[in-house]
């Protein structure tokens, strides 16, 4: 049997697809429809077709998407070339590539130990 593409992944929302409501996973979550409301998880990808709007915690985040509101990223944010963040973003470290956009309030808060 062939192993999927995302199988490192435990929540995958694919593109075309709408979800509201919370979504929370002790590992990792892959984004690339789009999400209305509260993500938690240990890994966030937000895919290029990806769009989550809400209150999202995590201790890695990579946004190649849309995110957007209230942000918290314990470790470390990634915002790629197609990536747009806004709102208000509490990071422990924070990376932009060129072409990635950012808008809104940052605070910079210390990295937690991971077990």
């Amino acid at each position: 049997m062939q192993q999927s593409v995302n199988a490192q992944y435990s929540i995958f929302i694919g593109p075309n697809v709408k979800f509201e409501g919370s979504i929370f996973t002790p590992t990792s979550a892959n984004i690339e429809g789009e999400v209305v409301g509260k993500v938690q998880a240990k890994d966030l990808l937000i895919g290029k077709t990806g769009k989550v709007t809400g209150d999202v915690t995590a201790e890695s985040i990579h946004v190649h998407g849309q995110l957007g509101q209230e942000v918290s990223c314990s470790s470390h944010l990634v915002i790629h070339e197609s990536g747009q963040l806004s709102g208000t973003v509490l990071y422990a470290t924070l990376e932009i590539m060129r072409g990635g956009k950012l808008e809104g309030a940052l605070l910079q808060i210390e990295e937690t130990a991971q077990a």
